[in-house]
């Protein structure tokens, strides 16, 4: 097994999806800014700061290691690692959107008054995560962390207080959200039941809710088992370089492999195929569900 080309074909698929996402979420943009701005709803600007978000934080992973100090500068590494940490305002987003879900639906809030939440939706999405990259910025934690710049090696359980346990904090308050909806629109269909829209209506309540969850578990989930275990094994993963150049007449050595020596690559095989489905599933069903939303009349 030659790490140099599950190395190369993560990069592959990092400008692969990258780029796949900043179309996908570009195109919501548009959808959304083509509206005039007193008949876009609450749900739609919500949408138009998560793609936002999704642009900017794509396109630092479409980046890779092109920022990074060898082939960059220290600038371009600690922009791109602040970037990257800025990828909670987008899981920031997806807990708002789930709350507008809630409160619309489960306590039939009207917009205006849904409306006037925005401010706080501000402050969970772009306050708190700015807050811990600008903090990480000062305290000089970031640095080449292998494929991309983020928080360095060094300091492994930043990774997963300052990054991970808040994303993982807002993705199971939206899970906790979306069951309560699937559970509110099943009572109604209890109550309601000799109605057919509303039996029709609350199906499709219920599969957008499933897939809501479902990929922000995809999106997240492999990436989160990675870290854990870097975070577990955290001195082999210091002492490991991360292979960049590759000399096609060199041969590489033999070396007697053990099985502690393969779980690196049988975490990042399946996060390989994971990034795949992510990207796929964004492409599909956001950009559905945004453009049903904005064809309404």
């Amino acid at each position: 097994r030659n790490p140099l080309l599950l190395v190369e074909s993560m990069m592959s698929c990092l400008k692969v999806s990258g780029g796949l996402s900043m179309m996908a979420s570009g195109y919501i943009i548009y959808l959304v800014s083509i509206l005039p701005k007193k008949k876009q709803t609450l749900y739609q600007r919500i949408m138009r700061w998560l793609s936002c978000c999704d642009v900017i934080t794509s396109f630092a992973f479409f980046l890779g290691r092109w920022a990074t100090p060898q082939y960059g500068s220290e600038l371009s590494c600690e922009i791109q690692a602040f970037i990257i940490q800025l990828n909670l305002c987008v899981v920031g987003w997806n807990a708002c959107l789930s709350t507008n879900y809630l409160l619309r639906i489960v306590f039939a809030w009207r917009s205006g008054k849904a409306d006037k939440l925005m401010k706080y939706y501000y402050i969970v999405s772009w306050g708190i995560p700015l807050m811990f990259a600008v903090g990480l910025w000062i305290s000089d934690f970031y640095g080449d962390a292998g494929p991309w710049c983020w928080i360095s090696r060094d300091h492994a359980w930043a990774r997963l207080a300052l990054f991970y346990v808040p994303l993982w904090c807002m993705i199971l308050y939206s899970t906790a959200v979306m069951s309560l909806i699937v559970h509110h629109v099943r009572e109604m269909d209890r109550k309601f039941a000799d109605c057919e829209y509303r039996e029709a209506s609350s199906f499709k309540v219920t599969r957008q809710s499933i897939a809501y969850v479902v990929a922000l578990l995809v999106t997240w989930l492999a990436a989160s088992a990675n870290r854990l275990y870097q975070a577990i094994d955290n001195e082999r993963h210091q002492a490991h370089q991360y292979p960049t150049t590759h000399n096609p007449t060199q041969k590489t050595p033999k070396t007697r492999h053990t099985r502690h020596d393969n779980q690196p690559q049988l975490i990042l095989t399946p996060t390989l195929a994971l990034t795949w489905l992510t990207w796929l599933t964004r492409l599909t069903w956001r950009t559905r569900i945004t453009w049903r939303t904005c064809t309404v009349t």
